[in-house]
């Protein structure tokens, strides 16, 4: 753990980070019929978009953990992994999180083998999923057969208990 004073910025960081995110998520177009090559070159250029969105949206997420481990307890942890950042929370924390996630976003999708389900995503394996998006989402010309990924909602989720723990941080 790492000693740290100073939520504010870095949640003016996460802040940045997430801002980008959906700067990004706003340049991808996703037509319903394709109907030419500029429309393929579209398509492609909008998964690029979404896979340096989600860098983006890891980058976020982590900063905003920090953030409130600095506020509950005046130091963070090093590290990149969704799953593990989230274990450093203090338990009630965690159990808050979870609980304020669950009732906010319920959010149901086709079930990855069984397309003919529907399944219900709990917050764990949303961050489960996210995995290492800093390796997972760049150098994709030799990835394929990648994992589902959402850290959206979580990172509203995460923002709301910060802003709960600290409702006057925007205005230092």
């Amino acid at each position: 753990m790492y000693k740290a004073d100073n939520y504010q910025m870095i949640f003016i960081e996460a802040e940045n980070f997430n801002k980008i995110s959906k700067i990004i998520l706003d340049k991808i177009k996703f037509p319903d019929i394709i109907t030419s090559n500029e429309v393929r070159q579209d398509i492609a250029e909008s998964i690029g978009f979404q896979y340096a969105s989600h860098v983006n949206q890891a980058f976020a997420f982590e900063l905003y953990i920090k953030c409130i481990m600095i506020i509950e307890n005046g130091e963070y942890c090093y590290g990149h992994d969704p799953v593990e950042l989230f274990s450093q929370l203090n338990i009630a924390t965690q159990v808050r999180i979870e609980l304020i996630h669950s009732l906010a976003n319920k959010q149901m999708r086709r079930h990855p083998l069984y397309h003919g389900f529907m399944e219900e995503t709990s917050f764990v394996q949303l961050l489960e999923e996210a995995g290492n998006p800093f390796m997972d989402y760049r150098y994709l010309f030799s990835k394929s057969n990648l994992k589902p990924y959402s850290l959206d909602k979580i990172i509203e989720t995460l923002r709301t208990e910060i802003l709960r723990l600290k409702p006057d941080i925007y205005k230092y």
